[in-house]
């Protein structure tokens, strides 16, 4: 379990990549994240305690990389 790193208990993501100009690639990205239960708690070693906020987390990105 990694709820004290503030990872998501489950990841889902989708991508799509595609060149439209030359020397260049366009990305679309979306992540769909599931936390853990707002029950759940998470301290180490006497850290911080660490409670999620939101059940799910949805994100979405758009990247556009130019090579030369």
């Amino acid at each position: 379990d990694a709820l004290a790193l503030l990872l998501p208990r489950q990841r889902y993501i989708a991508a799509i990549n595609y060149s439209i100009w030359r020397d260049t690639m366009e990305s679309i990205e979306f992540h769909h994240d599931v936390n853990y239960s707002s029950n759940d708690r998470a301290s180490g070693a006497g850290g911080p305690t660490f409670i999620p906020l939101n059940k799910y987390v949805n994100m979405a990105t758009l990247q556009l990389a130019v090579f030369f």
